[in-house]
């Protein structure tokens, strides 16, 4: 078998799927999409990324069937890829562009530590574990009338017997006074709190009566 070494730079690979090849770049959160027909080689992979400003020592990689992040460092590699994404019948095929071959590393070592998830392009979400992130109750339908947040997402403050809706940060602009004549409800299918009930006086409304 040939080494990698004796391959071509110039060696030219045969027409197959995918038609489009997306590059997601993990430094600086761009991504670009360019035709299949325009990376013959190794080389000229190295070279479109040079014009994109990602030179040495980024790494690329890719995930294989099996949902495994597996890095492309030659030309072999790079046939390869291609001819995974050509048994998954994948018309675009994402390669994920890391800083480094270290940021690479740490990436698959978290995810096989269950301490990020790898995204659909091989990057790592890096911010909040998917099995910790807060989960924030969303009002179909529900917009907030002063920020135009829609639908509400998270608390909903309602004015009862009026059709007025604010989400949390709007509520929280609020004098007391003001604050007094909301209902909190914390997710759609929710009982409605009257917001006086919270910790202030209530005020002495009929609102307040409804919902006691």
């Amino acid at each position: 078998m040939a080494s990698t070494s004796s391959l071509s730079a110039a060696h030219e690979f045969p027409p197959v799927a995918p038609a489009s090849i997306k590059f997601d770049f993990i430094a600086s959160g761009e991504k670009r999409r360019v035709p299949r027909s325009t990376l013959g080689s190794y080389a000229e992979l190295r070279a479109l990324l040079a014009e994109y400003g990602a030179d040495e020592p980024c790494v690329v990689s890719y995930l294989d069937e099996d949902g495994d992040a597996v890095l492309v460092t030659s030309d072999l590699e790079l046939e390869e890829a291609f001819a995974v994404a050509k048994s998954m019948n994948a018309k675009v095929f994402k390669f994920t562009v890391h800083p480094s071959k270290a940021a690479f590393l740490e990436s698959v070592s978290n995810k096989l530590a269950g301490e990020s998830p790898i995204t659909s392009n091989g990057g790592a979400i890096r911010d909040v574990p998917s099995d910790k992130a807060p989960k924030e109750a969303v009002h179909p339908g529900v917009v907030c009338d002063k920020s135009g947040m829609a639908p509400i997402v998270g608390p909903r403050y309602h004015v009862p017997g009026n059709n007025y809706d604010l989400c949390q940060a709007e509520f929280d602009k609020l004098p007391e006074a003001e604050r007094n004549l909301f209902v909190r409800i914390d997710k759609p299918e929710a009982r409605p709190i009257h917001c006086a009930a919270l910790g202030t006086k209530p005020p002495q409304c009929p609102i307040f009566e409804v919902y006691t």
